[in-house]
Formats: structure tokens, sequence, C-alpha cells
């Protein structure tokens, strides 16, 4: 049995404890949190965090919000007269883009969102300075998903 396999029930068994722990006043730093409870820094963990928190998964509502939303922003899309907007659209292949993405940059361009704010492009062969705010760490090109990462408050969570 894989260390995220004994974590998981143990995460769950302790969950009142790491409530109290994260609610408690003064809040505890970010680093002190990731030290303490380094298994909710992981996908698994924070997934699961997530479900027992608000018994609803995650992963299954994304895709199930993609599946249903996804195509109905992009038509809404196509029909926008946003040079912006046309470009996305234009560096978006059905065959091999990341359909999740495209519709995250449409959003972002339709509300005038800067993506530098959610997204951090960074040279393959470089190591970045990881920022203190939740961000996407990408490589390459976002829309063929070479790679993304998410990072939350400095700490990288998990590869996809």
């Amino acid at each position: 049995m894989g260390g995220a396999e004994r974590a998981e029930p143990l995460m769950e068994r302790t969950y009142v404890i790491l409530r109290r722990y994260l609610n408690r006043m003064p809040a505890p730093a970010m680093l002190e949190v990731k030290e303490e409870w380094p298994f909710l820094f992981s996908q698994r963990g924070l997934f699961s965090h997530f479900g027992l928190l608000t018994d609803v998964n995650i992963l299954q509502k994304l895709q199930e919000a993609l599946g249903q939303r996804g195509q109905t922003i992009l038509q809404f899309c196509q029909k926008l007269d946003n040079p912006k907007i046309r470009e996305v659209l234009a560096s978006y292949d059905p065959e091999a883009s990341e359909k999740a993405a495209c519709i995250l940059l449409l959003l972002m361009v339709y509300f005038k969102e800067p993506t530098e704010k959610l997204m951090l492009e960074v040279d393959t062969c470089a190591t970045a300075a990881l920022p203190s705010t939740p961000c996407l760490i990408i490589q390459g090109n976002v829309m063929f998903r070479d790679l993304i990462f998410p990072v939350y408050t400095g700490f990288p969570a998990f590869l996809t």
C-alpha cells in the first residue's frame, strides 16, 4: 500500500482536527500548514479534503461541467466579434488541443482577466520563482498541455 492509500483514511479520521487547525485564529501560515499536513498539498489530498468538506467529487463535477457547458461556451465565443477571442479559437484544434485550457482562456479573455494573474508561462529549461498566489505553471503551449501544474501559495501541488 502506497503513501497516498495510507494517508487518505488517516486524513478522513483527523478531519475535525484539521478543520480546527486551519480555522484557528490567527490562521496558520501556509508554510506551517505544508509542514504539518503535507498530504493536503497533493492532488489526491486536496480533492479528498474538498470532498469531505463539501460532499462533492470535484473532478467529476468539473468533467460534467466541461461536458455540458464547454461546447456551449465555445459556440457562444465563436459568435463574438472579438479579435482576442478569435485568436484563442484559431489556436484551438479539437483533435489535439486541451478543451479545458481553451475554455479557461476564452473565459479569461471574455471577462478581460489578465492571463498572467492565473497562468505563469515558463521556459521548459528554466527554473522560475513560484508566486505567492495560486496559479497554473505552464511549460510549452497551454492549448496542447505539454506540462501544466497548479501552484497553491508557493507550493506545487501536483502534475497533470
